[in-house]
């Protein structure tokens, strides 16, 4: 058996690929042990009837002769190798003739197989995130069990310019606009294994507020009702007032309307609190 390589200049960081072809050279008055090089197989759903690789038609039967290193190798069942769970490497198979050749004439044939590693992508978890949080989220915490290496994209919604690092996997949730955001992460192997990808779905929800606070004289003369919600800037509706300082005359205070009637009222100085529910991970405001 004769093995030559084909090699091929890489660029840094990328290793040089080595391309190994093996030519069996043979007796013809012998009988044949050609066998042909497998495909490589992924070690998540990988098999191979090494029969299909005979070339020859004599009978014989299968080994593997050398293991790369690790605790779990493939093995033989019957003549199929199964690789599933497998250490990852290059395998030695040998076809051996189930009766001995003549003198001078080859008793086996070896081929190397290559088992890959399986992609994983991990498992993703969603999350909610609210749009004052000046921490961006790194997608990669949202991922278990996941293989380094892989590249994140988004697959759903459009992120507010700048928002999504893709090559840092960041997102960046303060003043952004609400919204269901989702990332894929993929994980790409060595052929013959496929790509694996998992989805991480960001929830923006928008942060509340109870606006600017302010404060106002008035006369108990004064005949128009104000309106409290005048005195607040920016404010998120939805909330309740409520009488937080000094005791409103009967019938003055309207905590449903958020309206105060100060005609007629007994002199003194009154606080009234705007609060917002949060939604989601979102806190109180007031």
């Amino acid at each position: 058996t004769y093995t030559f390589t084909y090699n091929l200049p890489a660029t840094t960081p990328c290793t040089n690929p080595a391309y190994a072809v093996n030519v069996l050279v043979q007796d013809c008055g012998c009988p044949s042990v050609a066998i042909t090089t497998p495909a490589g197989l992924c070690n998540d759903l990988g098999t191979l009837d090494l029969t299909t690789l005979e070339a020859t038609t004599e009978a014989g039967g299968w080994t593997i002769t050398s293991t790369p290193g690790g605790t779990n190798p493939a093995f033989l069942v019957g003549s199929t190798i199964n690789a599933i769970g497998a250490d990852a490497g290059v395998y030695t198979i040998t076809f051996s003739l189930a009766t001995l050749p003549p003198p001078g004439c080859l008793p086996s044939a070896s081929e190397n197989l290559q088992v890959s590693n399986a992609a994983n992508a991990g498992n993703g978890t969603d999350l909610q995130v609210c749009n004052n949080s000046a921490t961006p989220v790194t997608l990669a915490a949202q991922l278990s069990g996941a293989d380094a290496g892989g590249t994140w994209t988004v697959t759903s919604g459009t992120p507010d310019s700048g928002a999504f690092n893709g090559a840092a996997g960041t997102f960046n949730p303060n003043a952004h606009t609400p919204g269901d955001y989702t990332f894929s992460y993929t994980v790409t192997p060595a052929a013959p294994c496929a790509p694996d990808v998992e989805t991480v779905t960001i929830s923006v929800i928008d942060a509340v507020s109870a606006g600017i606070g302010g404060s106002l004289s008035l006369c108990n003369s004064e005949p128009t009702i104000l309106d409290l919600f005048g005195l607040l800037g920016g404010a998120t509706s939805g909330g309740a007032w409520t009488a937080t300082g000094g005791t409103p005359d009967a019938g003055a205070f309207n905590a449903g309307a958020g309206t105060f009637n100060p005609n007629g009222h007994s002199p003194g100085a009154f606080t009234f609190t705007y609060s917002v529910n949060g939604n989601g991970p979102c806190i109180n405001d007031s």
